[in-house]
């Protein structure tokens, strides 16, 4: 029974330093309205680089790909409408958008050498 008791509380005791699972994401907020067809638009000075004004939210193509900016993180996805994964890693064009572009607050990091 001793022998019992201690596998019990050691099992209790890993079970309590286990992280909590994470937390469920919060939905983002939808990229383009039913509808609605992104006017893109090629961002002065940085060739490749495409943005749509029409839209209320901070939306770039590149490369075939798709930029998302919103809560200050960048989101990468293979169409307009998403799915979006976050990326910490945007081609060098994206670094150097002129924030007056953008729709929502948008902080640039320094610019790598």
């Amino acid at each position: 029974m001793t022998q019992t008791l201690r596998v019990l509380v050691a099992v209790l005791l890993v079970t309590a330093l286990l992280p909590l699972p994470a937390q469920p994401l919060v939905p983002l907020p939808p990229t383009v309205p039913p509808g609605v067809i992104p006017d893109w638009t090629p961002v002065p000075g940085t060739p490749g680089v495409e943005y749509a004004p029409n839209l209320k939210v901070d939306l770039f193509r590149h490369g075939g790909l798709y930029y998302y900016w919103v809560a200050n993180q960048w989101r990468i996805g293979d169409t307009p409408t998403g799915p979006w994964k976050l990326t910490l890693e945007v081609p060098p064009a994206m670094r150097r958008l002129d924030p007056a572009l953008f729709k929502s607050i948008y902080k640039p990091k320094p610019q790598e050498p």
